[in-house]
């Protein structure tokens, strides 16, 4: 048993000071963090350590691939699935790889498949709750196999943490036909031990009984947990965990393309083994962070942007660079508290381009209007001297000049993203913009795995931009993300640690502040303690502000009006405001 917190939910020594100094050592900061990626945290086994587990899912994954490839009636199904970050990512990856498989294969039919806790509404908005139902995950699961002779099921969980996907491992392992890949980057000693609301099982029990058989040797069990160590931003998995993610599942399917291509299922290929491609994409981890100054400069303006309250940060992205623009942006609102139209991303060929399962999702309102022509449309001529507007494109998508020319024409602040092997026409008049980036890739543009390399690095990036902003404008308090949403069972537990940690009080008085924040009560009744957690949970979802209003209810200084009435009154960062209360408290002591 590996004693201690879950590593996912621990500090990260490195940027105990994230909110002190400027946008450039941020940047750097960040950078130093995003190494664990591929060089490990401490003793425990990083991905260079488990490329062997990697291998082996690959070289069954090729052989399943060339059969249905050869034309036999065999079919398989291979399904990315996870809730939140995980399930955007296993959306990315699923899109992408259907695309590289019909490129190599241009009579194959697409056989990556996803899911995602919430459906595909959760590409765009939060919708954390479906996270812990472990039976809506084997429904969906029940769902994408059906039809299918033989099927792989990649559940991925950060934290080894959501009911969902346990629900889907769990499932897999009681069918015959299903192999069963567990993701994760926490030790399987360290999955989630606690009931689950309406369930007779614990995530912990799932994922360790999945690796007991894996251990024994059950082709059809294995699990991936490489440890890259804790989060920048404390919790936020959306960054190394999801970066991660895709390195692992583009590995291996790239491998097992290849291998496939190549001919050489269950052999080595001389050229291409697997640590090779994951060595490219931590060369792509490198490239990505060579512009410092450029990063910092564009992490200014969205930072500029957010700290006004008012303002937008609108992503505007061209092929893989658009899809990844949403995923950053969708985000914003659950990691800190942001409005839910403040940051936006749009993509060139809008849903079609998506290629998600649910098709065009336009009717669902003014925030599912993701494509370019909506931003050319509806958003250009609402904008201010506040806004900011980035422009994401990669080197092998076409570039719209016509929306370059109507951002640069703007009174906005504009910036522009470019990743690529060489500098594109638009930089040519790079000029136009108030600050830009350029990541020079050093991974052939001809190889296999360069777009995938590419939209890592585009990744990697975008969560700069975006943390870094969020930074700025004060909603993250040394490393510590203050303005949470308190949706899910998960979060509720982060959010007690959360205000735990800020206010050195204990995690039973921090869970009662959190009550008291949740249901705008000066006391907690025996009542309200014992209800579930589901139903604080539906309540909390809907509310702003849930956590620096804990935080303040805990330092004992306020009562729940006057909480409340500091938070709308102040002019001040949140980051301030809670550091200032904390303070004065400890003194008054």
């Amino acid at each position: 048993m590996v004693p201690g917190q879950r590593v996912t939910e621990r500090e990260n020594e490195l940027t105990r000071e994230l909110d002190a100094g400027g946008a450039e050592s941020l940047v750097r900061k960040l950078r130093e963090v995003d190494q664990q990626l591929f060089c490990g945290w401490k003793e425990f086994p990083g991905i260079h350590d488990v490329l062997d587990r990697l291998s082996v899912v690959a070289q069954a994954a090729a052989a399943k691939l060339g059969a249905v490839l050869a034309g036999s009636n065999e079919s398989v199904v291979f399904v990315f699935t996870g809730c939140g970050t995980s399930g955007r990512i296993a959306w990315l990856c699923a899109v992408e790889l259907n695309r590289l498989l019909t490129r190599l294969h241009p009579g194959a039919a697409p056989c990556f498949k996803y899911r995602i806790s919430g459906g595909d509404e959760a590409l765009i908005v939060s919708k954390e709750l479906p996270e812990d139902d472990p039976h809506l995950g084997a429904t969906d699961l029940a769902d994408a196999v059906r039809g299918y002779a033989e099927s792989f099921v990649f559940g991925i969980t950060c934290g080894l943490s959501a009911p969902y996907v346990a629900g889907q491992i769990d499932a897999a392992m009681h069918m015959p036909s299903c192999t069963a890949v567990l993701i994760g980057f926490n030790p399987v000693e360290l999955a989630r031990d606690a009931p689950v609301e309406g369930w007779d099982k614990r995530c912990a029990a799932v994922f360790r009984e999945l690796g007991r058989r894996a251990d024994e040797g059950d082709p059809q069990c294995h699990v991936i947990t490489p440890v890259v160590g804790p989060e920048a931003v404390t919790g936020s998995s959306r960054m190394k965990g999801g970066s991660m993610t895709k390195v692992i599942l583009e590995s291996i399917f790239l491998h097992a393309l290849e291998f496939q291509r190549a001919g050489e299922i269950g052999e080595v290929a001389s050229s291409f083994h697997l640590q090779d491609v994951v060595l490219k994409f931590e060369r792509a981890y490198r490239d990505a962070y060579l512009d410092v100054a450029g990063l910092a400069q564009l992490t200014e303006l969205a930072g500029a942007s957010l700290r006004t309250g008012r303002a937008h940060l609108y992503y505007v992205g061209f092929g893989v660079g658009g899809l990844m623009s949403i995923i950053d942006a969708s985000e914003m609102v659950d990691t800190y508290g942001t409005r839910v139209d403040e940051v936006q991303a749009f993509v060139y060929g809008g849903w079609q381009r998506c290629e998600n399962n649910e098709g065009n999702m336009s009717d669902m309102g003014p925030l599912f209007h993701v494509s370019s022509e909506d931003f050319m449309t509806s958003v250009v001529k609402t904008l201010s001297v506040e806004d900011t507007v980035i422009l994401v494109n990669a080197s092998t998508d076409t570039y719209g000049e016509a929306v370059a020319e109507a951002v640069k024409a703007a009174p906005c602040r504009a910036g522009l993203l470019v990743v690529g092997d060489t500098q594109i026409d638009c930089l040519k008049d790079a000029s136009g913009f108030d600050a830009s980036a350029t990541i020079h890739l050093s991974v052939d543009t001809h190889d296999i795995v360069a777009p995938f390399a590419c939209s890592f690095a585009l990744k990697l990036a975008l969560n700069v931009i975006s943390t870094g902003a969020n930074v700025l404008r004060g909603a993250v308090y040394g490393n510590t993300m203050i303005n949470l949403t308190v949706s899910n069972n998960k979060l509720m537990q982060r959010s007690a640690e959360i205000v735990s940690k800020i206010t050195g009080c204990s995690i039973p008085d921090a869970h009662r502040a959190l009550l008291r924040a949740i249901h705008g009560v000066d006391e907690v009744s025996a009542t309200l303690q014992n209800q579930a957690a589901s139903a604080h949970i539906a309540l909390g979802a809907s509310k702003a502000n849930i956590v620096p209003t804990a935080a303040l209810l805990a330092t004992g200084m306020f009562g729940y009006a006057e909480a409340t009435q500091k938070i709308s009154d102040s002019s001040s960062p949140l980051r301030e405001l809670i550091r200032v209360a904390v303070a004065k408290s400890k003194t008054s002591q």
